[in-house]
Parts: C-alpha cells; structure tokens; sequence
C-alpha cells in the first residue's frame, strides 16, 4: 500500500510528534527503519490499538485525519443525536473541501465539542486554523491530533455503549444530556494525553477490542483504498 495520507514515510518522523507506550515504544525500537504504514499495521497486528489511534491521528495528513474522525462518527449514527450527526457531515465536508472554517465556528458556537461528531467538527476548525507546517511536511497540529484521536476514541465507546449521549426524547422520556465535556484539548505547551495515566489491564484490552474496527478505518483512509476526496 501507498500510504498517501500519512504526512511523513517513515515511523520515526511521525513518532516524534508523539508519545507511544511502553509495547509501542519497544516495536518502534525493534525495527526503527520502519515506514509508518508498516508501523502502523505492526501496532494493530499487536492489538496495541489505543497507540494505532495515536498514531494515526497525528500521523495523518489534517484533511484526512478529519475524515476519519468523521467517518468514526458516521459508524455510530443511529446512537447520536441530531446535533453530533450534523457536526459530523459538516466536518466530513470540510475534509473534501466542501465546508469553511466559519461554518465550522457557527456550528461549534450552536453546539459545543461533547461527541464524536461535535470533536470532528473542532478537528476541522483546528485544522483550518493551524499555521502551515514547515517544509514539505502536511503535518497536523498536536491539538488537531487531539481532537481527531478523542473523536475516535469517543466512537468506539458510543459503539460499544461504554457512552452514551443525549438523544430525543422517546415516549415521554426526557433525554438525559451530559454535564460536561467528555474531551478538554490540552493547554498550548502542554501534553496531549488520550487515555486516563492508570488503566486496569482489562480496562486496556477492552478498549484496544472497541476500537478495532476504528483503527482499520483509519487504515483504510490512511493508505488511500477510502479517497478523501
């Protein structure tokens, strides 16, 4: 495979935006001339997906890394409310050129980052907004990173019902909305973190299961076999 929407051809050039793990970090060492679709299909072949989310989302080029979050977001529909649903699309334009960042503003403005949807439409905003990388390189910023990998984590637990959002009221029945957000972007200067510092290693294995189908679309996207455009 081609790998066309990862911004950099070798693992060690997208690992450096990054933190892996300790099993991550110890498979980058094993073969550090790896290139990064290869990296990247090592990290899932080990079921380290919590590391494949990471590094694809600050491996991907920023318009596809938007599409995955929103294609993320797009698996889990019948689970998201309207609101989500239409972040989702919006953002999913942008990523084909379709969508500007002020549209991107009034529908963050109307509706804050709180689901998958809501974290790809910020992802696009962000990515909007970023300076230019330098050189060659389409590299996304790590706040862009943040949002596209939250966003995808988000999805896995919609999927998996670990998560779940406000939806219209059925019946009589009110929803129920979140009180706050489940995703805060870091603070500039400081370090994206993704996960929780202590998981349990259940905890860890159920989330690596949840985001299989996640990490194999981001596969999908990352190597050009899903066109962004």
């Amino acid at each position: 495979m081609a790998w066309i929407n990862l911004f950099a051809p070798q693992a060690l050039d997208v690992a450096k935006q990054m933190t892996l793990g300790p099993q991550a970090k110890a498979l980058l060492a094993a073969n550090p001339q790896a290139s990064a679709g290869e990296f990247a299909q090592a990290l899932a072949g080990e079921k380290l997906n919590t590391d494949a989310v990471a590094f694809l989302s600050h491996g991907m080029k920023p318009q596809a890394g938007v599409l995955w979050a929103s294609e993320s977001a797009a698996k889990v529909a019948p689970k998201l409310p309207p609101a989500e649903l239409k972040a989702a699309e919006l953002a999913k334009a942008w990523s084909q050129g379709h969508a500007s960042p002020l549209q991107l503003d009034a529908l963050l403005a109307q509706s804050p980052p709180q689901g998958p949807g809501t974290w790809a439409a910020q992802a696009a905003s962000l990515a909007a907004k970023a300076p230019a990388a330098p050189g060659a390189l389409a590299a996304p910023s790590a706040l862009t990173s943040t949002a596209i990998g939250g966003s995808v984590h988000l999805a896995a637990a919609v999927d998996t019902d670990a998560l779940q959002l406000a939806l219209p009221a059925v019946d009589g029945l009110p929803a129920v909305a979140l009180e706050k957000p489940l995703l805060q972007l870091p603070e500039p200067g400081m370090p994206a973190m993704m996960l929780p510092s202590e998981l349990a290693p259940e905890q860890v294995a159920a989330m690596n299961d949840a985001l299989k189908p996640f990490v194999e679309l981001g596969m999908k996207i990352a190597s050009g076999a899903m066109p962004v455009v």
